[in-house]
């Protein structure tokens, strides 16, 4: 139901995305509000603003990584 749903989602926030929360995500405040906001209306993408917060952080590392020595290493293992 609905209201499940927003409860699974207000306990992702308090455990990964409310400030000082035990294993807290590297958002800043101009993302995490909006969230907490779209929880208490439960919109069903309430998310979605942190996901990409986060995915354009990694994209940068997974850049280099994609072309280092240890990522061919793996690579040539697996194939």
């Amino acid at each position: 139901s609905k209201e499940e749903q927003r409860k699974t989602a207000l306990q992702l926030y308090r455990a990964f995305v409310k400030s000082n929360s035990d294993f807290e995500v590297n958002i800043d405040a101009a993302t995490r509000k909006p969230i907490r906001q779209a929880i208490d209306q439960f919109d069903g993408h309430c998310f979605d603003s942190a996901k990409d917060h986060i995915q354009r952080l990694l994209e940068p590392c997974f850049l280099n990584f994609i072309s280092s020595d240890i990522y061919r290493t793996m690579r040539s293992h697996l194939d």
